[in-house]
């Protein structure tokens, strides 16, 4: 009876034993199968490399944008899958930053012409402006003599806007044109009224005389004191 306990007892041993080997084996079998199914990156990593050391070749050279998608190109070709892809989400956020970058500058070229155009348009109307108001003084200077040339004579044109320019009254203003176009003759004939107020009782007398007489006689008049 003993004996068979004990073989019993083994035999539940040997067989827990032989299950936690199996069990053991399955995990490192799945390990395995996980370790196989990471890729391999030490070909992509070489293809990074070379192409850091395009880039650091031409590093006294600038790329231009074009340059720059024509390396990433060759690059992306010998990268796996995964990799390939986020090269190609970098490539074209690079694509629509410069497309952003073109934008904003034609906005920014578009904004600069229309200032620029609004401020030859103000300086344009300023000129008409400054032309406008020549244009108005020369008319205002030479349409005045212009009509009082045509228009009759009778109307005293002229030596109404004489008058008008000078803000004088008719006798003023002709005195005034007089003294300043002859000096000497606006003398004598102030000085002649002087003699005529002066004598004008005298001078009434002998006109008198003379109609009476029909004839030229002579009078006596008095001078009065001048400057």
């Amino acid at each position: 009876m003993d004996d068979d306990s004990r073989e019993s007892t083994e035999d539940d041993a040997l067989q827990a034993f032989r299950q936690m080997q199996e069990e053991a084996r399955e995990r490192h079998a799945e390990m395995m199968a996980k370790l196989a199914d990471t890729p391999d990156y030490a070909p992509s990593l070489a293809v990074i490399q070379k192409a850091l050391d395009f880039l650091v070749e031409r590093g006294t050279h600038p790329l231009t944008v074009e340059e720059v998608m024509e390396q990433v190109v060759e690059t992306t070709t010998d990268l796996n899958q995964p990799i390939r892809e986020a090269m190609a989400e970098a490539r074209s956020a690079m694509l629509e930053s410069r497309k952003a970058m073109e934008v904003s500058r034609e906005s920014h070229v578009r904004e600069s012409e229309r200032v620029r155009s609004v401020r030859d348009q103000v300086r344009q109307n300023h000129r008409r402006l400054a032309m406008g108001v020549v244009a108005g003084a020369i008319g205002m200077m030479i349409l005045p003599g212009m009509i009082a040339h045509v228009a009759p004579s009778s109307w005293l044109l002229p030596e109404r806007l004489a008058a008008r320019t000078l803000r004088l009254s008719f006798a003023d203003a002709g005195l005034h044109l007089l003294v300043v176009a002859n000096p000497l003759a606006a003398t004598e004939i102030v000085q002649g009224a002087q003699i005529l107020l002066a004598n004008r009782e005298a001078i009434a007398r002998c006109r008198r005389k003379s109609r009476q007489a029909d004839a030229t006689l002579s009078c006596r008049i008095t001078l009065p004191s001048m400057p």
